[in-house]
């Protein structure tokens, strides 16, 4: 796509906003396209609570609120006179983990695949939304990573069979993995 793209970068032309404190901040992602440099911070969060309910948009559960809270945190423009502070755009990348992906991220997605798509003729066999597509797909290949590592066999810390066979029935669900996990390491 033409592009530059570096991970992890500290950046002092935006403030951060931490406990109170005013310091420089650090990016996930930082894109330099011909024209433009998009500071990218990327948060992925789960729209249910730990009971099983709904998160609301207040409580954080919805990538509208995700991206409010990351505008929040990092200043483009300076409190009082309302100066610029950068010339990057900041782009919050709020990613649920069932692969729903926000508007500003999609917004910049959409607006990168037509410029690779006018100057690359390779993006043009490519249907429009596919890096949001690739984006949310990663989220939910990440949080099935999450789920399957917890319940993998023990790694020789623990008592061998015992997390095994618990994790193995705690996939099952609700109260019938738990008492499953239960009469397993019960039974060693």
């Amino acid at each position: 796509m033409g592009l530059s793209v570096r991970t992890e970068v500290w950046v002092e032309d935006l403030a951060e906003s931490w406990h109170g404190q005013v310091r420089e901040a650090r990016m996930d992602i930082v894109v330099q396209t011909a024209g433009e440099r998009y500071y990218l911070d990327v948060v992925c969060f789960h729209p249910f609570s730990r009971k099983g309910a709904r998160r609301t948009h207040a409580s954080g559960g919805s990538t509208l609120a995700q991206e409010t809270a990351k505008r929040e945190r990092y200043a483009t423009c300076e409190p009082m006179s309302g100066r610029r502070l950068t010339t990057a755009r900041f782009v919050p990348v709020a990613v649920s983990t069932y692969g729903s992906v926000g508007d500003a991220a999609r917004e910049l997605f959409l607006a990168l695949e037509t410029a690779a798509r006018r100057d690359k003729p390779r993006y043009t066999v490519r249907q429009l939304g596919w890096l949001e597509r690739l984006v949310g797909a990663a989220a939910v290949h990440g949080n099935a990573r999450g789920v399957l590592d917890a319940y993998a066999p023990p790694d020789g810390q623990e008592r061998a069979g015992v997390a095994h066979r618990a994790g193995r029935a705690g996939v099952r669900g609700g109260h019938e993995g738990a008492r499953a996990a239960r009469a397993a390491a019960r039974a060693t």
